[in-house]
């Protein structure tokens, strides 16, 4: 199905597409599929919405737990990617290896300029298709 853990490949870079609509554990899963894959492993989400008064709580939790796997973190700049960087800092992450964006595409642009020469994953995790025209 579209935009649900979708993998697409070109080359030396995967692209998982998980861009629909997340939840706590789904998105965790996603970040455990992208764990199974060799080489650069890249997150591009604004976080998870839709939570109620357990947003915040939330995206911390997934900022932590992601940066156990991803060697590059990109927030599409939205509300609540502030709780996930918080969750991120918490870990002490390199905030040379995190950057904010105002769209996925800005970041698939950024990373085809990393000159990257290895295998790339791409995990787009959450609410991207909607507000991003994916």
């Amino acid at each position: 199905m579209e935009h649900r853990l979708q993998l697409i490949s070109k080359g030396n870079l995967n692209i998982i597409d998980d861009a629909y609509n997340s939840n706590p554990v789904s998105s965790k899963s996603a970040i455990d599929t992208l764990s199974e894959f060799d080489g650069t492993k890249i997150i591009v989400t604004p976080g998870l919405i839709e939570l109620g008064g357990d947003e915040e709580k939330y995206n911390f939790e997934f900022g932590e737990y992601m940066c156990d796997v991803c060697d590059y973190i990109f927030l599409v700049n939205s509300t609540i990617s502030k709780y996930v960087l918080n969750g991120i800092n918490s870990k002490k992450y390199n905030n040379d290896k995190i950057f904010m964006v105002n769209s996925p595409q800005e970041a698939v642009m950024q990373i085809t300029n990393f000159g990257l020469n290895d295998k790339i994953t791409v995990l787009l995790e959450n609410d991207l298709p909607d507000n991003y025209n994916l």
